[in-house]
C-alpha cells in the first residue's frame, strides 16, 4: 500500500544520503534549519513501509514556501511515484508563492508544473585563513568587523533578511543562526 507520510528529522537524514548519492550538495545543516522552520514540510511516499520518494516543501511564512530535495529512489523512477509525492507537497503549499531549488536536468518538468527559471545559483566554499583566531568585535580588514551573534539579535537578522527577500524567515533563521559544527554565526 502506498502512503504519504511526514518525515521526522531522523528520516530526513536518509533523504540527505539519497541526495549525496546523486551528487547533490544540499548544504551542511540546511535540512535541520528547514525542518525546524516547518516540521510538516518534508513528505515521503512509502510503498510497503519503505520510503521510495520524497520532497521538501517548507513554509517560510503565511504566503511563501521553498521546495527542494525532490527525489525518488532510482529503482522506483518512471512509475509515477515521485509525481505522487510532488502532488502531495504542492497541495500542502496550495495558494502560496513557491521558490524551487532544483536540478538543471529537471527544468522542463518544473516548467510543466508552472515554475519559471528566475536565476542560477552558484555555491562557493572555502576556509578563511586566520578567521577562527579573530575575536568578537575585532577588525578583520577591508572596514569589516566581527560582532558576536547572540539570540537577542534574531529580530534584527530577520528584519535584514526580510528587506532582501521579502519573506519573514524567522523559523528558519532562528535555527540557521545558531552555532553548529559546520558554521559559526558572527
Amino acid at each position: 500500500m502506498n502512503q504519504i507520510v511526514h518525515l521526522s528529522q531522523e528520516k530526513v537524514a536518509l533523504l540527505l544520503q539519497w541526495a549525496e548519492d546523486e551528487g547533490w550538495n544540499p548544504g551542511l545543516d540546511d535540512a535541520v534549519a528547514f525542518h525546524a522552520a516547518d516540521p510538516l514540510g518534508f513528505f515521503a511516499l512509502e510503498v510497503g513501509g519503505e520510503m521510495v520518494a520524497a520532497i521538501s516543501v517548507v513554509k517560510q511564512d503565511a504566503s511563501h514556501a521553498f521546495l527542494g530535495l525532490y527525489i525518488c529512489k532510482p529503482e522506483y523512477r518512471g512509475k509515477g511515484l515521485g509525481w505522487q509525492v510532488w502532488q502531495a507537497g504542492m497541495q500542502y503549499l496550495d495558494g502560496m508563492t513557491v521558490g524551487l531549488d532544483g536540478v538543471v536536468e529537471q527544468q522542463g518538468n518544473y516548467a510543466k508544473s508552472g515554475f519559471a527559471l528566475a536565476w542560477r545559483n552558484q555555491r562557493f566554499r572555502g576556509v578563511v585563513d586566520g578567521f577562527d583566531k579573530l575575536s568578537s568585535n575585532e577588525t578583520c580588514g577591508h572596514n569589516y568587523s566581527l560582532h558576536g551573534y547572540q539570540s537577542s539579535h534574531l529580530s534584527d537578522a530577520v528584519a535584514y533578511d526580510f528587506g532582501i527577500s521579502g519573506v519573514n524567515r524567522n523559523g528558519f533563521l532562528n535555527t540557521w543562526l545558531s552555532e553548529a559544527s559546520t558554521r559559526k554565526s558572527i
